[in-house]
């Protein structure tokens, strides 16, 4: 009954989320505008994935074995840490938004960079309120509250598109960067009144230095492997206008789906793997995650089917009313069908990396991310000189599927944390 209730929140939060970007597309069109705002949002977006991803995996683990005290004043503790951190950095991101588009959107014309970098200014202040509601939210996945937290990003979701919906006919594109920070805004109001936090003076180092332990490892191949989005869209600004509209359209229609099953399938299974391995409970852990990754694997090959042989009716259906054109519509429908392998790999690979994670191994799977992010790079920059924009949507699609390829060999090498726990 849970998995369902957690599916069905899942699933508004998708609509929500594509309602938020068709609404734009629809209104204003795939150019410039479109182009300036998902070129910042795509920076933002992907320092949140970096540290995001540090968090929940690291975080997650570590919190499922306190008692309740001790969670309550050690998520406290992180949250001081992180939120002080990531301030800091924010500020810094605003004083040179214009020198950093300048260098993301080298293709881009000086209007779109002008207001690229004022986009970027409103759009980056949402960085440090979302690492404040991930540390929360991995208080919750500890507890088990996988609901909970669904509800309060449904809820911000809500917020943000009924924000943009009132305020998109007057504000223009300046509403939809503003709507992006209302929703952190209220997804941090909304977590923090079910997330037990309790803050001390007397910092429990110990733990901060476990965790700090796992994620640097995470930290510099996310900030390596995590860039991919940041490049694909440096090359994007290269063709015509619009061409980044388009691609950051497929990558979060992608990732919304994305979403959904990590919420649903992949997060609640880490607490089951880790208690599992802590109970040397090996067959037992192994059934769990193959039979999960079957579940993913399966429901993404599912997608791109439906996409091949439906996606462009569907989109001519949605597409109907606005201002986006018949050309675009196309052209969107092929850049999804060529970046398949991005439909069907990510949710593996994210499955893939939490069973290291499980382990208190993030070595692996950095070391995993580090490599098929270099071959796929090469990729794209190949694919992108002899066929475009849509060489490289191909490349995004190898990129993911070398990811899966890498993470999948390296599981099936007898993990030594294994050995460690039977020889005990």
């Amino acid at each position: 009954m849970r998995n369902f209730s957690l599916g069905i929140l899942s699933v508004g939060n998708v609509f929500l989320a594509f309602t938020f970007l068709w609404l734009i597309i629809t209104y204003l069109g795939s150019g410039v505008e479109s182009d300036a705002f998902f070129l910042g949002l795509t920076l933002s977006q992907t320092i949140i994935s970096i540290i995001g991803a540090c968090i929940n995996n690291v975080l997650t683990p570590i919190f499922s074995t306190l008692g309740n005290v001790d969670l309550r004043r050690t998520t406290g503790d992180f949250l001081l840490l992180i939120f002080c951190t990531m301030v800091t950095s924010t500020l810094l991101m605003q004083i040179y938004s214009l020198e950093i588009i300048g260098l993301l959107g080298l293709g881009m014309s000086d209007t779109g960079q002008r207001l690229a970098g004022e986009l970027l200014k409103v759009v980056i202040l949402s960085v440090p309120l979302q690492t404040l509601a991930q540390v929360q939210m991995s208080n919750l996945y500890a507890r088990n509250r996988f609901c909970t937290s669904e509800s309060c990003i449904l809820i911000s979701n809500f917020s943000a598109v009924a924000f943009l919906t009132i305020c998109l006919p007057t504000a223009g594109i300046e509403a939809a960067a503003w709507a992006v920070l209302v929703r952190h805004a209220v997804h941090v109001f909304c977590v923090s009144f079910y997330s037990k936090v309790s803050f001390r003076t007397d910092i429990d180092t110990t733990t901060l230095i476990l965790a700090w332990h796992r994620a640097k490892h995470l930290l510099v191949a996310g900030i390596y492997s995590k860039s991919d989005k940041v490049v694909d869209k440096f090359f994007a600004s290269s063709a015509v206008p619009g061409t980044i509209t388009l691609l950051h359209l497929v990558q979060q229609a992608y990732g919304a789906g994305h979403q959904v099953i990590n919420r649903v399938l992949v997060t609640p299974v880490v607490p089951k793997l880790v208690v599992l391995r802590a109970n040397s409970n090996r067959s037992g852990y192994e059934a769990v995650f193959q039979r999960h990754l079957l579940v993913v694997f399966f429901i993404g090959a599912i997608g791109l089917v439906t996409i091949v042989f439906f996606g462009e009716q569907i989109l001519t259906l949605l597409a109907h009313y606005g201002a986006f054109e018949k050309a675009s519509v196309t052209q969107l429908w092929l850049l999804m069908v060529l970046c398949g392998g991005y439909c069907v790999m990510p949710p593996c690979g994210f499955l893939l990396a939490s069973r290291f994670y499980s382990l208190g191994d993030t070595i692996l799977p950095t070391r995993a991310g580090l490599i098929s992010t270099s071959i796929g790079l090469i990729a794209k920059v190949v694919l992108f000189y002899y066929l475009g924009v849509e060489g490289l949507a191909i490349g995004i699609s190898l990129h993911y599927t070398f990811t899966v390829a890498i993470l999948s060999f390296y599981a099936l090498k007898p993990h030594p944390s294994w050995s460690a726990l039977e020889s005990e």
